[in-house]
């Protein structure tokens, strides 16, 4: 927690108090946009009853595995960040119907599944984990 900005920690705590459903840790211009995430807080992944999540606009390299814990989560926002890969995880992630991917460097899965949305990105790693193809 020691390099998140206190303004996202500030939203965590709220959102951990009154058990907020929706989590907005967007960085765009309009919400201040000057202290970028380059990891999701560890406390994030306390919010399991989450359904919405916005990490947009940030400097997001990796979605750790612990995503997972957020079962309840159908939508994740990750419009412009740096992410280049996304772990099988996501795929265990069975309510998220909405997730944005635009503006990130994304290599694996490839471009076209990823622009098909979450189903075809599930379908991606079905059909690795049936060919044995290791997706780590």
């Amino acid at each position: 927690m020691a390099n998140t900005p206190q303004r996202f920690l500030e939203k965590i705590r709220e959102a951990k108090e009154q058990k907020l459903k929706q989590l907005d840790l967007n960085n765009s211009l309009i919400s201040g946009g000057q202290e970028p995430l380059t990891d999701i807080p560890i406390e994030v992944f306390e919010l399991e009853w989450l359904e919405v999540l916005d990490l947009s606009h940030n400097r997001l390299t990796t979605l750790p595995k612990d995503i997972t814990r957020l079962q309840q989560l159908t939508s994740l926002d990750l419009t412009d960040n740096q992410l280049t890969t996304l772990p099988e995880a996501i795929t265990r992630l069975q309510q998220l119907t909405s997730l944005d991917l635009t503006d990130n460097p994304i290599e694996k899965p490839p471009l076209e599944i990823v622009a098909r949305g979450i189903y075809a990105i599930r379908d991606y790693f079905r059909q690795l984990q049936a060919e044995g193809i290791s997706h780590a």
